[in-house]
């Protein structure tokens, strides 16, 4: 049976983007984060945010890079300003809204873009970012001789399917046939090819309305009528003239 298609998992691409609402925080007050964003150092905080420490840790996100973010936080913000939490709850900004990416080994990924933008709508900012990669190319002059390649190859497997039978003498004379004595010949059928081969001894049409089909006079017996040949295997298949009391009459 064939085998099953194998499954494309969603690192088995030359690109992947992973970007959304990670909700990873910075490990800080919110006071002592707040402090550093109003002095404009934001690079003071990357070593407190959980998702590069765990990253470059290797516990997450494995194969996965991201430029530090240099934009203010993207959450949490009392909604339809820009102002941080105020709400009694008072949550700490954090970068929440992350877009990582990871490239298949040889090819070229590199981020040129990462902002936040300055939308109302919601409790997070957005954020996008923007990449200039490496594609592929067809070669034309190339696909059209693998092509051919390939089917070139699909034609051998196909020929090689075909089973193939030699016979060693492709004509028998029986000399000296004699009254009720058997003259029998021999013929050896081989299995030339590389695929198990089936043979077998079709009868003739009947000749006439209610006449039966055979594979041969009634004189001549073959056996065996039919076998199997696997690759290399030979068989004998003996051919017998008797001529009884019953046969003569169809020879006069």
């Amino acid at each position: 049976p064939d085998a099953p298609p194998v499954a494309l998992g969603v690192l088995d691409h030359d690109y992947v983007f992973w970007f959304g609402d990670l909700n990873y925080r910075i490990d800080l007050p919110r006071d002592d984060i707040v402090e550093r964003i109003e002095e404009g150092s934001l690079e003071g905080l990357h070593g407190h945010d959980q998702l590069l420490k765990n990253m470059q840790a290797g516990r997450v996100f494995e194969g996965f890079r991201e430029e530090p973010p240099d934009f203010l936080p993207t959450y949490k913000y009392d909604v339809g300003t820009d102002v941080f939490d105020s709400t009694d709850k008072a949550r700490a900004p954090a970068w929440c809204d992350r877009v990582l990416w990871c490239a298949r080994e040889g090819a070229f990924c590199s981020q040129t873009r990462y902002e936040r933008h300055p939308s109302n709508m919601s409790d997070h900012k957005p954020v996008s970012a923007s990449f200039s990669v490496s594609a592929k190319r067809i070669d034309r002059r190339k696909l059209v001789v693998a092509a051919a390649e390939v089917s070139r190859q699909l034609d051998i497997a196909d020929n090689e399917c075909i089973p193939s039978v030699s016979v060693e003498d492709k004509e028998v004379h029986f000399e000296d046939v004699e009254y009720r004595i058997s003259n029998v010949r021999k013929i050896v059928l081989t299995n030339s090819g590389s695929v198990v081969a089936h043979f077998r001894f079709i009868p003739k049409p009947a000749t006439s309305p209610g006449s039966l089909s055979k594979i041969s006079k009634e004189w001549l017996t073959v056996e065996p009528k039919f076998g199997l040949l696997l690759p290399g295997e030979c068989c004998e298949v003996a051919l017998t003239v008797w001529v009884g009391d019953e046969t003569v009459r169809l020879l006069s």
